[in-house]
């Protein structure tokens, strides 16, 4: 499994690779291999590699070879008792310029055991009769002991983000698909456009204690949660809202924190962050929140494309993305830009 269903160059993942005997094993598991060769669109993040989280965790290896681009779990033997005990392998990977067009990434995994523990002169199989309770699934004939093998696949896709769509379309459930695959959510209406929206597809945002001000833009808001829903956020109703992407870091902790506001709104009239673009470099961003202020220094403020999800990888240090739409273009009724501003933490003091 992993924790996100999209992948695009620049943005990150987790994998989760969970083994276990079956329910109705009778026997235990020897020389238990676990491998996972990544495939070319997917990079390795150093020193994520976490083999004890489960019940049995590897007691021969649990390493990443970099040579071979591959993950290796083993153990010696993984008892069937108690039942539903597990090995947990998790590990992180990178999307890389090498991911398909169409952004399906497909990741295998795969698990081999043998029947009996040590070595054998000749096979098994052919020396005593078949054990009742093992199903043969795969036999190497240069090895003089059974092996079994299964595995399991986990494909990323590309996801459309929802969000406002604008030039004529009235849903803003409508979901926008690239060939590089996942969209930065839609934060603009059609300008100068009244653009009526579905109620069937109005999305409740959830409250937080967390307010937003920019001095220099004149901006100043409260912040309100959007869920994390198949893959992606629907920002359509946060009107003059700061939306928070949940799964993105909570706010004023460490890592990115990514917050949306619309560039236009449903009016067809400038939004909260219709001058998000004009921020520059060194100014300033606060956060409020229960009698603390945190203050935000602006480092960068790019034009970036719509399918460049970079912008949501993890920091090692406190930062804040604020993203919106620019650069609206008519004939295709899309914005063909996000503005993207990174800000980092540079002071927090109580305020009254």
């Amino acid at each position: 499994s992993a924790n996100v269903s999209f992948i695009a160059n620049g943005s990150g993942a987790t994998f989760t690779l969970v083994v276990t005997n079956t329910a109705v094993s009778h026997a235990d598991s020897f020389d238990v291999v676990v491998t996972d060769v990544l495939p070319t669109g997917l990079d390795f993040v150093a020193n994520s590699l976490d083999c004890t989280a489960g019940e049995q965790d590897p007691d021969v290896t649990c390493a990443y070879d970099t040579a071979t681009r591959t993950i290796i779990a083993e153990w010696s033997r993984f008892t069937r008792l108690p039942a539903g005990s597990r090995g947990i392998i998790r590990f992180g990977v990178v999307g890389n310029a090498l991911i398909p067009a169409d952004g399906n990434v497909t990741n295998v995994a795969n698990v081999e055991w043998s029947s009996l523990p040590g070595d054998r002169t000749t096979p098994q199989s052919f020396s005593v009769p078949p054990n009742p309770f093992a199903t043969e699934r795969f036999y190497d004939p240069a090895d003089a002991v059974d092996f079994y093998n299964t595995s399991a696949s986990f494909t990323f896709t590309p996801l459309g983000s929802v969000g406002p769509g604008g030039g004529g379309r009235d849903d803003a459930s409508t979901s926008n698909l690239r060939s590089g695959g996942f969209l930065i959510p839609v934060t603009g209406f059609a300008p100068d456009v009244k653009t009526e929206l579905s109620s069937a597809s109005q999305t409740e945002y959830a409250s937080t204690n967390f307010a937003i001000e920019i001095p220099v833009l004149k901006v100043k808001s409260n912040i309100v949660g959007v869920q994390l829903n198949n893959g992606s956020w629907d920002v359509s109703w946060l009107q003059n809202q700061v939306g928070w992407l949940n799964g993105t870091a909570y706010p004023t902790w460490t890592g990115n924190s990514v917050l949306m506001g619309h560039a236009v709104d449903v009016a067809g009239e400038p939004s909260i962050f219709s001058s998000l673009k004009y921020l520059p470099k060194g100014e300033f961003v606060f956060v409020y929140n229960n009698g603390y202020r945190y203050t935000y220094k602006v480092v960068s403020n790019n034009a970036v494309q719509p399918d460049d999800i970079k912008v949501l990888e993890h920091e090692d240090k406190a930062f804040l993305t604020l993203i919106t739409c620019d650069n609206y273009d008519e004939a295709t009724a899309t914005y063909l830009n996000r503005i993207a501003v990174r800000a980092v933490l540079v002071d927090v003091r109580a305020v009254k």
